[in-house]
C-alpha cells in the first residue's frame, strides 16, 4: 500500500508519484489512477504496468497488491495529516481535531 496525499492531489500527481515511487524497482510503462473522487466511497488504487513480470512482483512485495502479468494494482491510502510540536511553525489544526481552545467545558 502506497500511502500519498490522495485527498489533495490529482489524478495526475498521484500518478507522477506513484510512477516515481515503483521506477527503482523496473521500468514504468503506464500509470492509472482510480480514485472514485465523485461516486460511491471506494479504495482507491492505481494500476502500474511494469517493463517485465519480475518488475511487477517487485512492486507488489515492496507495496503490496496483485500482479496481473506484468502489471500491478497498487492500493493508495492517504498520508496521516501531523500535528506539529509547539512552536515549530504551527498549521491550522485539521476539521476532525479539537484543540483545548474549542473545546467544550462543564
Amino acid at each position: 500500500m502506497l500511502k500519498l496525499d490522495v485527498a489533495r492531489s490529482s489524478d495526475e500527481e498521484l500518478a507522477d508519484a506513484v510512477a516515481e515511487r515503483c521506477s527503482s524497482l523496473g521500468a514504468v510503462g503506464k500509470v492509472t489512477v482510480y480514485s472514485a473522487r465523485g461516486g460511491t466511497p471506494a479504495r482507491p488504487f492505481a494500476i502500474v504496468a511494469m517493463g517485465t513480470r519480475e518488475a511487477a512482483e517487485s512492486v507488489c512485495a515492496r507495496f503490496g497488491g496483485r500482479t496481473v502479468g506484468s502489471a500491478v494494482i497498487v492500493f493508495l491510502e492517504q498520508l496521516a495529516e501531523t500535528i506539529p510540536a509547539i512552536g515549530a511553525g504551527m498549521r491550522a489544526i485539521p476539521d476532525n481535531v479539537v484543540s483545548i481552545e474549542k473545546a467544550v467545558r462543564p
